[in-house]
C-alpha cells in the first residue's frame, strides 16, 4: 500500500503541476489578448485623433477660405454700389448737360429769328445780337 500511496501522490502533484501550467497557460494568454486588444485600441485611438486633428485642420482652412470668400464678396458689392453710383451721377450730368443744350438751342433759334427778321427795333438790337451770336460760333 505504501507504493500505491507514493503513486497516488506523485500522480496528484503531477496532475497538480499539469493543472497549473494550464492555469498559468490561460492567464498568460488572456493577458497576451488583454495587451493586443489594449494595442489595438491605442493605435485606434491614435488614428481617430489623427483623423480629428486633420478635420479640425481641413474645417479651419474652409473657414479661411470661406472668411476670404466673403471678404471679396463684400468688396465686390462695395465696387458695384460705386459703380452705380457712378453711373446714375454720369445719368444725371447727362440730363444736365441735354437741359443746358436744350436752352442754349432754344436761345439760338431766338436769336437767329430776331437776325433774320425784318422788322425793325426801336433800338439796333439787330448788330448787338449779330455780334453775340458770332461770337458764340466763334
Amino acid at each position: 500500500m505504501n507504493f500505491e500511496y507514493i503513486i497516488l501522490i506523485i500522480i496528484t502533484i503531477f496532475c497538480g503541476i499539469l493543472i497549473y501550467k494550464s492555469w498559468n497557460y490561460c492567464d498568460r494568454k488572456k493577458e497576451e489578448a488583454n495587451n493586443e486588444a489594449k494595442n489595438i485600441i491605442k493605435k485606434a485611438e491614435a488614428e481617430a485623433e489623427d483623423i480629428v486633428f486633420r478635420a479640425n485642420q481641413e474645417f479651419v482652412r474652409l473657414e479661411e477660405i470661406k472668411n476670404k470668400l466673403n471678404l471679396r464678396e463684400n468688396s465686390l458689392k462695395s465696387y458695384e454700389a460705386e459703380f452705380e453710383n457712378k453711373k446714375q451721377n454720369l445719368l444725371n450730368d447727362r440730363a444736365a448737360i441735354e437741359s443746358k443744350i436744350k436752352k442754349l438751342n432754344e436761345l439760338i433759334d431766338t436769336i437767329k429769328h430776331i437776325i433774320m427778321s425784318d422788322k425793325k427795333f426801336k433800338y439796333d438790337l439787330r448788330k448787338r445780337l449779330r455780334k453775340i451770336f458770332m461770337e458764340y460760333n466763334a
